[in-house]
C-alpha cells in the first residue's frame, strides 16, 4: 500500500485540485501572491500610499479572513464551509481586475524562445494525441457492446457535413458576435426562412440523437444509445470549411436500416439516406462504417464494392481502427495550426483570418472515449506504475494515466487525509521548462519526447511483463495492449 505522501506526488497537482478543500487553499495561496506582487509594483512606482495602501490591507484582511476559515484538519473529501463565498469572491474579482483596481498595467506575455515553443509545440500535439486516443477507444468499445437489437457492435456512421455560401455567411456572422447578443441563424429566404438556435453541429448530432432514441425502446435517454465525435477541418486546396462526424448508434430507424444497395446492379452506395435531411446547412454524406461483422451485416447489408483503377470490382472488408487512422491527418493538422497561432503569433490565411476559434474547437459527447476497466483488482503500486505508461504498452496509454491518477485520487479520499496531510506531502515537480532551456542550450537536435524522457520516468512493455505481471495480464485481458487495436485491413469501407 502506498503511503499518503506517495499518493499525493503521483497524482500530480492537476488531479489534486479536484479535491474542493485542497484547491481552496491553492487559490488562497495564489492571490495572496498576486496581492504581494501588485504591492512590490506599487513600491516601485512610488504609489503605495493613502488610499492604494488602506485597499491593500482591506483586500489582504479579507483573503486572510477566507485562510481562517479552512480547517486543515478537515477530511480532503469534505467541501470547506466557505467554499462557495469564495468562488463567487474569485469570480468577482478576477486576478485581472485586482491589477486594473490598482492602476497596475497588465503584464505582457515575454518572448517565447526555443525552448517555449517547444514546449507549445508538445502540449498541442498532446492534446490532438490524446483526442486520436479517445476515438481509437471508442471505436474499440462501442463495436464490440450490444445493439439495440441483440446484435454485437454499435452502428457507425462517418459523416462529411458541409456548408453552402448562405449558409457559411450566416454561420460566420453567428460565431463572430458576442454570445450574449447571439441571433438565431436564419436559413432559406422569404416564406421558408427557418431559425436554428445554436450552433450548427449541436444542431445536428442533437436531432440524430432524437432520431436514435426514439428507434432505440431500451434507452432512457440520448446518451444511453447514442454518442459522437465532430471535428471541423478546412480543405487542403481552396480551404473549404466542413465538419467530420462519427456516428455511434445503439439503433437505427427502419427506413435507415435498408440497405442502399439492395437491388442495385453495382453495389457501391454506403450512404445511410435518413441522416442527410437533418444537416440543414448544406450537404451530408452519411457513410456506414463496414467491416467484417458491422452491425449493418446482421440486417442483411451486401458487402460494398469498390471500383479498382482495372474496372473490376472488389469487396471492400477492413477493421473499424482504420477509421481513427484515417482522422489522424485532420487532428494534426488543427493541432499544427493552434501551434502556430501560439508560439509565433502567426494567423493562418486560410485558418483564423476567416474563421473563428468558436468554430474550430473539437466536440464530442460528454465522457466518449474514457471507456475503461475498473482498477480495483489492482494494487496501490500496480495502479501507480499506470501512471508511467509509454506509448510501447498500449495505443491509449494517455488514458490510462489519466485514468489511473483518478483512480489514486479517489483511494487518498478513502483514507481519509486532511487537507494539511496532502498540503504537506506534496512536493512541487522539477520545473520542466527549465529543464528543456538546459538542454536545447546544448543540443537542439534532440526532440521534445527525448528531453520529457529525462524528466520522466516510463514503463515499457518489457517493464510490465517482469516487474508488474499482474498489470500485464489485466492491460492483456481486456485489450488495451496493440494487438487489441491491431488494424487486419488497410483503409475502410467508409474512406
Amino acid at each position: 500500500m502506498l503511503s499518503t505522501s506517495e499518493l499525493v506526488n503521483s497524482v500530480g497537482s492537476t488531479n489534486l485540485n479536484s479535491l474542493p478543500a485542497y484547491k481552496m487553499l491553492k487559490e488562497i495561496e495564489s492571490r495572496f501572491a498576486l496581492l504581494h506582487s501588485i504591492r512590490d509594483d506599487l513600491v516601485e512606482f512610488g504609489r503605495f500610499s493613502g488610499d492604494l495602501l488602506s485597499k491593500w490591507h482591506d483586500d489582504i484582511a479579507l483573503v486572510s479572513e477566507f485562510r481562517e476559515g479552512l480547517d486543515l484538519h478537515n477530511v480532503v473529501i469534505s467541501k470547506p464551509s466557505g467554499f462557495t463565498r469564495w468562488k463567487a469572491f474569485l469570480r468577482s474579482n478576477s486576478a485581472k481586475s485586482v491589477r486594473e483596481s490598482y492602476g497596475i498595467p497588465e503584464q505582457k506575455a515575454e518572448f517565447m524562445d526555443y525552448a517555449s515553443r517547444m514546449g507549445v509545440l508538445a502540449q498541442c500535439h498532446g492534446r490532438a494525441s490524446k483526442l486520436l486516443q479517445r476515438i481509437k477507444n471508442a471505436i474499440r468499445y462501442y463495436s464490440t457492446q450490444p445493439n439495440e437489437y441483440g446484435g454485437e457492435g454499435w452502428f457507425l456512421v462517418f459523416d462529411t457535413l458541409t456548408f453552402d455560401t448562405d449558409s457559411l455567411n450566416q454561420v460566420l456572422e453567428y460565431y463572430r458576435s458576442s454570445p450574449d447578443v447571439r441571433e438565431p441563424i436564419k436559413l432559406g429566404s422569404g416564406s421558408h426562412v427557418r431559425s436554428v438556435s445554436g450552433s450548427p453541429s449541436k444542431h445536428y448530432t442533437d436531432a440524430i440523437g432524437k432520431m436514435v432514441l426514439s428507434a432505440s425502446p431500451s434507452s432512457e435517454k440520448v446518451s444511453d444509445c447514442y454518442k459522437y465525435f465532430c471535428i471541423p477541418e478546412l480543405g487542403d486546396k481552396h480551404g473549404r470549411f466542413h465538419f467530420h462526424v462519427i456516428h455511434f448508434c445503439k439503433a437505427l430507424s427502419d427506413f435507415a436500416l435498408r440497405d442502399p444497395n439492395s437491388g442495385s446492379v453495382f453495389k457501391t452506395n454506403l450512404e445511410v439516406n435518413d441522416f442527410k435531411s437533418k444537416w440543414l446547412f448544406g450537404d451530408s454524406m452519411p457513410i456506414a462504417v463496414r467491416y467484417s461483422g458491422d452491425a449493418f451485416s446482421s440486417f442483411g447489408w451486401l458487402n460494398p464494392r469498390e471500383v479498382k483503377q482495372d474496372g473490376q470490382y472488389a469487396i471492400a472488408k477492413s477493421d473499424p481502427m482504420a477509421l481513427a487512422n484515417y482522422l489522424a491527418g485532420y487532428v494534426s493538422g488543427a493541432s499544427d495550426e493552434h501551434f502556430k497561432r501560439s508560439a509565433f503569433e502567426e494567423r493562418s490565411d486560410r485558418y483564423e483570418s476567416v474563421y473563428p476559434d468558436s468554430m474550430m474547437r473539437f466536440k464530442s459527447s460528454r465522457g466518449l472515449g474514457y471507456e475503461l476497466p475498473s482498477f480495483c483488482e489492482l494494487s496501490d503500486y500496480e495502479v501507480e506504475s499506470l501512471t508511467k505508461c509509454s506509448l510501447d504498452v498500449s495505443p491509449v496509454n494517455l488514458l490510462i494515466k489519466d485514468f489511473a491518477k483518478r483512480e489514486l485520487v479517489e483511494r487518498l479520499k478513502s483514507r481519509g487525509a486532511s487537507v494539511r496531510d496532502v498540503a504537506s506531502s506534496y512536493e512541487r515537480p522539477v520545473n520542466f521548462l527549465d529543464v528543456q532551456r538546459a538542454v536545447f542550450d546544448c543540443d537542439r537536435e534532440l526532440s521534445i519526447d527525448q528531453v520529457s524522457a529525462t524528466v520522466n520516468i516510463q514503463y515499457g512493455i518489457d517493464e510490465y511483463r517482469s516487474l508488474f505481471p499482474a498489470v500485464y495480464h489485466w492491460l492483456e485481458f481486456y485489450g488495451l495492449l496493440h494487438s487489441g487495436f491491431k488494424i487486419e485491413d488497410e483503409g475502410y469501407a467508409g474512406k
